[in-house]
C-alpha cells in the first residue's frame, strides 16, 4: 500500500547502464496527468529520495525523473514510510506518492491550502493489524482537532483498481508497484510502475480514482462492512470465472479462491516465506 544533500542524482539508462543526469538549472515544464503514462524512473533514484526526504523531482522530456529544486522541480514526492503519516503541502506542483499496497492516499483543506497524506500502513497481518488501525485513530483525531473533518477526501488506491489489476501485480510483485498522482486540482489517479532491465521502472495503466471518503473520518479497519462484503463478492465472482476457465478441479476451486482473494486483498505482501 518513498531535501537531499547531492543534486546529481544516479538514473539507469533503458539497456540498464547508470550514467550520472543532473536536473536542468531552469524550470521544468509542468506536468499533468496525460503525461504520467510517460513516466520512468530508477529505482536507486527513488530509494535515496525516500530516505532522505527529497521533495523536489523533475519529471524531463523524456520521462525520466531526475532530483529538482525548489526552483526548477515540476514534481513533489510524498514517500511512503512504513508505520508513518507523510504529508505535503498541494502548491501549484503535482505529487506524486507511493508505493501503495493498501494505505490510503487523503488530503484536507483549509484556509484555501490542501494538504495531502500517505498514511504508510504496513502489511495486513496479524502483527502489524492494531499498529495499522492506531495510524488511521492518530489522523482521525487530528483531522478533528484541527476542526478538517469536513475537508477531508481520501481513497485507498489498492482497492480501487479491478481484481484483475491487483492479481497481476501481485504475481509480479517482484517488478510491479502502484503508485498515486494528484493532480493540481486535487484530483487522484492510481498508475502501476514496472520494472524494465535491471532496477527501471515504466508507468503503465493510469486510473482515475473516486474518492471513498468526502468528509468525515476515515475507515479505522480499511472498508465499511458493505464495502467489504461487496469486494468480497466481486473478487469471488472473478476468481471463480478465472479457475473456470483455467480447467481448475472443482475440489481444488475453493482453496484457490481463499488463497487468492486473501492476496489480492491484501497486496503483493501477502507472498511472504511461508505464505505460498
Amino acid at each position: 500500500m518513498l531535501a537531499y544533500i547531492a543534486f546529481i542524482a544516479v538514473i539507469a539508462s533503458n539497456e540498464g547502464t547508470c550514467q550520472p543526469i543532473q536536473a536542468p538549472a531552469t524550470p521544468a515544464p509542468p506536468v499533468d496527468p496525460s503525461r504520467i503514462q510517460e513516466l520512468k524512473f530508477s529505482l536507486t533514484l527513488m530509494d535515496q529520495a525516500a530516505k532522505s526526504d527529497h521533495r523536489y523531482l523533475v519529471m524531463n522530456e523524456a520521462g525520466w525523473l531526475e532530483l529538482g529544486t525548489k526552483e526548477n522541480h515540476n514534481l513533489v514526492f510524498l514517500p511512503y514510510h512504513p508505520g508513518k503519516r507523510t504529508e505535503e503541502v498541494l502548491n501549484g506542483k503535482p505529487i506524486i506518492s507511493g508505493p501503495f499496497s493498501g494505505c490510503w492516499a487523503t488530503s484536507t483543506t483549509k484556509a484555501h491550502s490542501t494538504t495531502v497524506y500517505h498514511i504508510g500502513t504496513r502489511e495486513n497481518l496479524d502483527e502489524f493489524k492494531e499498529k495499522n488501525r492506531q495510524l488511521k485513530v492518530d489522523f482521525n483525531k487530528m483531522i478533528e482537532a484541527d476542526s478538517l473533518t469536513d475537508s477531508v477526501r481520501g481513497v485507498n488506491p489498492w482497492l480501487q483498481i479491478s481484481p484483475e489489476r491487483r492479481f497481476e501485480i501481485v504475481l509480479n510483485r517482484d517488478r510491479a508497484q502502484l503508485w498515486a498522482f494528484v493532480d493540481v486540482d486535487g484530483r487522484t489517479h492510481a498508475f502501476e510502475m514496472w520494472r524494465h532491465g535491471e532496477e527501471n521502472y515504466k508507468a503503465r495503466l493510469v486510473t482515475p480514482l473516486e474518492f471513498k471518503v468526502s468528509g468525515g473520518p476515515i475507515p479505522e479497519n480499511g472498508q465499511t462492512d458493505e464495502e467489504k462484503r461487496e469486494e468480497t463478492r466481486q473478487m469471488e465472482a472473478w476468481v471463480k470465472s478465472r479457475e473456470e476457465r483455467r480447467g481448475t478441479p472443482q475440489k481444488e476451486q475453493e482453496k484457490q479462491r481463499t488463497t487468492l482473494i486473501e492476496c489480492i486483498t491484501i497486496g503483493w505482501n501477502c507472498f511472504r516465506p511461508g505464505r505460498k
